[in-house]
């Protein structure tokens, strides 16, 4: 499902995030039926690296939100923030791996920006959100992402 126009927008989230969070660890996670990290919390990348590599993945294969969570959460835990949270932006699809959310609950606060615009994909999206005490917000146009952004951002403490 990464390909057109939600490859772009999850670019376009990266990049965001990535100047949101410019002072603090930041780490950009892709996944598929495995996971990639495009920068970690370990060793930053320049921005536009990050957006090169998101928009060069070819996704392959299943989609699996646990597996692609799971790394998150690593990342987030080497983190030396005193306030974490992860955010994932997805259109709810998990057709491989494990129940996301069940990884959303270890995260200490996960909010979701949602590409699905299907009543199924939308209540998954908010189940996860929910699950990961973050909140669900629709990115249906590059346009809501830098809002929607800074909402997850602003809300780090609840």
């Amino acid at each position: 499902s990464m390909r057109g126009a939600p490859l772009v927008r999850a670019a376009l989230a990266a990049a965001s995030a990535a100047v949101a969070a410019a002072e603090d660890d930041f780490a950009t996670v892709l996944f598929w039926s495995r996971t990639l990290v495009v920068t970690s919390v370990d060793n930053p990348r320049p921005l536009v690296r990050v957006v090169e590599d998101v928009l060069a993945v070819r996704p392959e294969g299943l989609t699996d939100v646990a597996l692609g969570l799971t790394t998150g959460l690593g990342q987030l835990e080497r983190s030396r923030a005193r306030e974490r949270l992860g955010i994932l932006v997805t259109d709810g699809v998990s057709n491989h791996g494990a129940d996301p959310a069940g990884v959303a609950r270890r995260f200490p606060r996960l909010h979701v920006l949602a590409t699905a615009t299907t009543p199924r994909r939308v209540a998954a999206c908010r189940r996860i959100a929910a699950n990961g005490n973050g909140v669900c917000l629709p990115v249906a146009t590059v346009a809501d992402i830098p809002p929607a952004l800074t909402h997850c951002l602003d809300d780090r403490a609840g």
